[in-house]
């Protein structure tokens, strides 16, 4: 029964996970002279939730069609998204949507307050679009850069004067990014599967651990730049291959070396969620320590849980004659499901 449950879980947790580039929209915004200007960008795919694009879920729109319903996306988008400044609303209307890749990028203006101290804005277009989705907003009040990350737990992003995200707020991220990051999910539990004792668990978890910071750190100092696809199918790659090696091998002995390079891997994915929130230099060193530290947290508490549950599990001839195959076959499928969609789609 126990074993169903889990292969249900894991269903249901892949069955609303994408890319994270699919999962997040950009929205930056401009206050400048009694006017604002706002630019949306967010993925096809996520859109066609919002607007009919066609079939495929928009895999096959034009610029023509996109300028002929600029009034419908406006209204989705921004129309779903007010905007106040000091208190007083800020109508904005769309003006354009262009085609930027597998994304568009949706542009809008409109009266606003002059020189405001406050805004707020509420996006209510993520209660139409699928868990895990976020709205990462970025603005300048008063000659200060901020940033800000909504969710459809927290519609409402409130920004002041004097008031910028903190080492705190990136920590918080940090954990709701692992949570909501289904294939680093799977990929973890992947490396739970098939530890072997506490003391190679340990290692393995190290490894991937010092990996992905690693290059969590390079990327999002722009040192070393990967695009985000291949970033993408690879992680959805690594997850197919420790799934195949937890049917294979009973108890890899070198599962610390496989966790270090696809950590590697998995480091770029991380960054790209910094990268998405376009930090200026003086907020980008505390934003990266707060955002990893929020990422080990995750991490932790995930193993925590999972690991004692997993190796009590396996004491029993049926979990591994069954249960392993199970767990790691959904595994294979999500993976290979996300790999084609990244590499190819």
């Amino acid at each position: 029964m126990m074993i169903r449950v889990l292969a249900i879980a894991t269903l249901l947790a892949g069955a609303s996970a994408r890319a994270h580039a699919l999962d997040l929209v950009g929205v930056t915004l401009a206050v400048d002279g009694g006017a604002a200007r706002e630019e949306l960008v967010i993925a096809l795919p996520s859109l066609a939730l919002l607007v009919p694009l066609g079939p495929g879920r928009g895999a096959l729109v034009t610029q023509g069609q996109l300028d002929a319903l600029v009034p419908a996306i406006g209204a989705a988008t921004f129309g779903q998204a007010p905007l106040a400044a000091d208190g007083a609303p800020c109508p904005l209307a769309a003006t354009a949507a262009r085609l930027d890749g597998n994304a568009v990028r949706v542009s809008a203006a409109g009266p606003c307050a002059r020189d405001p101290s406050r805004l707020t804005q509420t996006f209510r277009f993520l209660d139409a679009l699928p868990a895990g989705h976020q709205v990462v907003f970025k603005t300048a009040l008063g000659g200060e850069a901020m940033e800000r990350v909504a969710d459809a737990r927290a519609e409402v992003v409130t920004l002041e004067r004097g008031h910028p995200p903190g080492f705190g707020d990136f920590v918080v991220l940090g954990v709701e990014h692992i949570f909501t990051g289904y294939d680093h999910l799977l990929f973890l539990l992947g490396l739970l599967l098939a530890a072997g004792p506490l003391r190679r668990l340990f290692l393995t978890l190290t490894c991937f651990t010092l990996a992905h910071s690693v290059t969590l750190a390079l990327a999002a100092l722009s040192v070393v730049h990967l695009p985000t696809r291949l970033t993408e199918s690879a992680i959805a790659a690594s997850i197919v291959y420790v799934a195949i090696e937890d049917l294979a091998v009973k108890s890899p002995r070198r599962r610390w070396l496989v966790a270090f390079a696809f950590g590697l891997v998995h480091g770029f994915g991380f960054a790209s969620a910094l990268g998405d929130l376009h930090l200026g230099r003086g907020s980008l060193v505390p934003a990266l320590f707060g955002f990893n530290a929020g990422v080990e947290l995750g991490q932790v508490a995930i193993v925590v849980v999972a690991a004692p549950v997993l190796a009590a599990f396996r004491r029993s001839a049926r979990f591994e004659r069954f249960g392993v195959p199970a767990l790691a076959g959904v595994a294979i499928a999500f993976g290979a499901f996300w790999f084609v969609q990244r590499a190819f789609l």
